[in-house]
């Protein structure tokens, strides 16, 4: 008998559940690819990218040259406001569960992501994986950008940052690990909007419709940008991000430079395991780093290089790597490779001495780095 009642409860909720006029079907919202975040006089300018269903082709859907994205924006005191307000714009509510990219134009800093993401962080439908990245510029211009003819920007901004995060070009970082950083500060891949020349039209394409622009529109990545909480943000080039990348395991490869007598070459280096040790003497804390990576033997590895003396040149040129970027750590005064977490976990009284002071927590702190390259 209990059984029947739970079953005749639980039908009933789900009827409620379903039947509530307050729930909105997700095919019945404007469909989010991608928000930018701009800094204005008056708040916050927020720029949506809206998929467009009935433009992914001709009225035939055969024609994949029509634009499948349009973007719309409006300005407010917060970024809940300039969202609510893009709603009026488009006549319908926002599904933002699978938005891909946040991008944070010139002047927007992730510093205090309880009021900048507060929308999204409270929202049940929100995707906390979201990449974040910022912008050269306007987040609005990459946005609004027509990439190339049939394409969601979106998912080509999304796929630039993968690509360059996997070669070390960039630091990946996505919106649960902005909020959760700890003393490490938020880093972002910074994109830039660039500009290649296209094909020439042939006289059938430039007779059978308008002239399309000789530009074609890409977006790039330049380094990243690091944002160190209560200090002006800065710029990370490749080698730093490499460097960083590979430490925190983010990256899975790097080209590497290797002469052959007098001539330039270069290797491709695969990240295989990056260990991490801590042990305290007189108050001062040593955090060691054993980083192994590995170089896959091929027919121009064995015909170029000896295979210790390749195994050297790549050692020597990643510990100068991460030795470059460890002194920007220092002159920065921030973490840049995540040792307050390892402090915080195994030395908690000392974390708790420095009272969340980075810079002090970097005076405590001696970081050693061991590379390793093994040719297989």
């Amino acid at each position: 008998m209990s059984r029947i009642w739970f079953f005749l409860i639980t039908l009933t909720l789900l009827f409620a559940a379903f039947g509530s006029r307050d729930t909105i079907a997700s095919l019945d919202r404007a469909m989010i690819h991608a928000v930018g975040i701009d800094r204005e006089n008056e708040g916050y300018r927020v720029t949506l990218q809206v998929f467009r269903p009935d433009g992914t082709g001709s009225e035939t859907q055969l024609d994949p040259a029509k634009a499948n994205v349009y973007t719309v924006d409006a300005a407010a005191p917060s970024v809940e406001q300039a969202i609510v307000l893009c709603e009026d714009k488009l006549g319908e509510y926002v599904f933002i569960g699978h938005c891909q990219v946040m991008l944070l134009g010139e002047g927007v800093s992730p510093e205090e992501p309880e009021r900048l993401f507060a929308y999204f962080l409270r929202s049940k439908e929100s995707y906390l994986g979201v990449r974040l990245a910022a912008a050269e510029g306007k987040a609005s211009e990459l946005l609004s950008a027509e990439l190339s003819e049939g394409t969601v920007a979106a998912q080509n901004i999304l796929n630039v940052i993968k690509r360059s995060a996997e070669n070390g070009a960039t630091v990946e970082c996505d919106l649960l690990s902005a909020v959760n950083c700890g003393s490490c500060p938020p880093i972002l891949p910074l994109l830039k909007k660039t500009g290649a020349p296209k094909e020439e039209q042939s006289s059938d394409e430039k007779s059978s419709g308008p002239e399309k622009s000789s530009v074609s529109q890409l977006i790039s990545v330049e380094g990243a940008v690091a944002f160190p909480k209560g200090k002006e943000p800065f710029r990370l080039g490749r080698g730093e991000c490499a460097a960083i990348s590979l430490v925190k395991g983010k990256a899975e490869r790097l080209m590497l430079p290797a002469e052959d007598g007098e001539k330039p070459s270069a290797v491709s280096v695969e990240f295989s395991s990056c260990r991490t040790d801590a042990r305290e003497s007189g108050g001062v804390i040593t955090v060691s780093k054993r980083l192994e990576t590995v170089i896959r033997r091929d027919h121009t590895v064995d015909v170029l290089f000896r295979g210790e003396e390749l195994e050297q040149r790549c050692q020597e040129e990643l510990i100068a790597l991460i030795s470059s970027a460890e002194r920007l750590s220092r002159e920065k005064g921030c973490d840049l490779f995540g040792i307050g977490t390892t402090v915080r976990s195994r030395f908690p009284e000392v974390w708790r001495s420095c009272g969340g002071d980075t810079e002090e927590l970097l005076r405590r702190c001696v970081l050693s780095f061991e590379a390793v390259c093994r040719v297989k």
